[in-house]
């Protein structure tokens, strides 16, 4: 009967057990990941408004410097 018994099984099974109830209790300390989309924080469209900003910068300043370019070239 002794020979029989084999505890690497039962080890292996406690080890499983262990990383297991390790995963659980993690997962339950950890802070979830979220974005922060409350009144007043920014959410997700403020980045809209500073793209369409610095799109109409960038437009002004390529109309500036192609008004500024001299058209009659020796």
């Amino acid at each position: 009967m002794r020979g029989s018994y084999r505890s690497g099984q039962r080890e292996q099974a406690m080890a499983r057990v262990k990383a297991y109830r390790g995963q659980i209790a993690k997962e339950r300390n950890d802070l979830p990941f979220r974005t922060e989309r409350t009144p007043g924080s920014g959410g997700f469209n403020s980045g809209q408004s500073v793209q369409i900003n610095r799109q109409r910068k960038v437009g002004a300043e390529k109309r500036r410097s192609q008004e500024l370019r001299n058209e009659n070239l020796l």
